[in-house]
């Protein structure tokens, strides 16, 4: 299985809006590529103007298929109205021929990883009534420490998720290549037993069992940050919280 990550800035009072074409139009077109298993739109709750599309897809192969075709960009296009400007500014040249700087869209940003381990096939289903939660964990590993991270993952983390009250599924997204940028994906049935499982302490017990697979600067932050929701560790283990508001299973 393979995941993309999509990174998206959207105007706050347009994101009722963005939900409304990822139900209706979005979701549709992933479905037709008779490849995505899954797709979700999920706004952050630190940060409500972000949001992040996630599609877990049969191979990489089939990822990539559905950029080539032109269909992503055509999404993408549906989307923009929806867009947040930008802070950037750039040097353009305007239709007269002369120069000006002007503020670019929040282009999305895609990421690409590998599904490594899971306590189970897919995403539970999504029920509009009953928002489901989802904590996502981002480490930076040690150069080479990626495969030492993902087996304590299966034997420490995925048992310990799996057993944990409100927790409906954790999985491990491992990068693409040579990135170093792990991310652990829990959906949780609501905000509160996420809540309940930060300060139950078992999040930094199950950090503690991989930190020597962690960077240096990651392994300080967990000696000296709190981990409630939402919040920052360190630079490079970041804890984020989001709230689904369109997807499901396909």
């Amino acid at each position: 299985m393979f995941v993309r990550l999509l990174q998206l800035k959207i105007k706050p009072d347009e994101m009722p809006a963005m939900a409304v074409l990822y139900e209706s139009k979005i979701l549709p077109a992933l479905q037709s590529t008779g490849e995505c298993v899954c797709a979700f739109l999920m706004q952050s709750v630190g940060k409500p103007e972000e949001a992040i599309s996630l599609t877990l897809w049969q191979s990489e192969d089939a990822s990539s298929a559905y950029e080539r075709s032109g269909l992503f960009m055509r999404l993408v296009a549906d989307a923009r109205p929806f867009f947040a400007e930008s802070t950037d500014w750039k040097l353009r040249l305007s239709e007269d021929l002369t120069l000006e700087y002007r503020a670019d869209d929040a282009e999305p940003a895609v990421k690409r990883y590998s599904l490594s381990a899971a306590t189970g096939p897919s995403f539970p289903a999504h029920e509009p009534s009953n928002p489901m939660f989802l904590r996502i964990v981002v480490v930076h590993l040690k150069p080479g420490m990626l495969q030492e991270y993902r087996t304590l993952y299966e034997e420490h983390i995925v048992p310990a998720l799996a057993a944990t009250h409100g927790c409906a599924h954790a999985c491990l997204l491992a990068p693409a290549g040579d990135g170093d940028e792990a991310i652990s994906v829990t959906v949780w049935r609501s905000r509160v037993d996420a809540d309940a499982y930060e300060r139950s302490g078992a999040f930094r017990d199950l950090l503690r069992k991989v930190s020597h697979t962690l960077t240096d600067l990651s392994q300080m932050g967990l000696e000296s940050a709190g981990t409630r929701l939402p919040s920052v560790t360190s630079e490079d283990v970041r804890v984020e919280g989001y709230r689904v508001i369109a997807g499901r299973n396909l």
